[in-house]
């Protein structure tokens, strides 16, 4: 048996990207999507936690809260102690993200009138 780890959202950014470099000069962008689904008339929204090293972190810089994104990458959780708590957080280790930029709002479809009484002034 192949074991998988692939995990795939398309979603809108939840924040600004934000980019860090480590001591080493490594580069780290992080960011937020938010994907939604409606089920038995609810819609329900899920928020993910994106990181993005080096190449990929370069791709990510410029991301903006409101762009619709597709990510693709592996499942992580980091571990580490504080004030001798254990404490977890899980994200999207990403090696593929595509911006599609920002989703124009529908247009609004002009009124027709089918009414014959041309007595409204308006």
């Amino acid at each position: 048996m192949t074991d998988i780890n692939k995990y795939e959202i398309k979603g809108r950014a939840g924040m600004d990207a934000e980019t860090r470099f480590t001591a080493t000069g490594k580069q780290l962008t992080r960011f937020s999507v938010a994907t939604s689904e409606s089920h038995n008339g609810n819609e329900y929204t899920t928020w993910h936690i994106v990181k993005a090293w080096e190449k990929v972190a370069q791709q990510c810089d410029q991301i903006q809260k409101g762009d619709v994104v597709h990510v693709i990458g592996k499942f992580r959780t980091e571990s580490w102690e504080r004030d001798g708590v254990k404490k977890y957080a899980s994200y999207c280790l990403a090696s593929k993200v595509e911006v599609e930029g920002k989703e124009k709002p529908a247009e609004p479809q002009p009124q027709q009138n089918n009414s014959d009484d041309d007595s409204f002034p308006f």
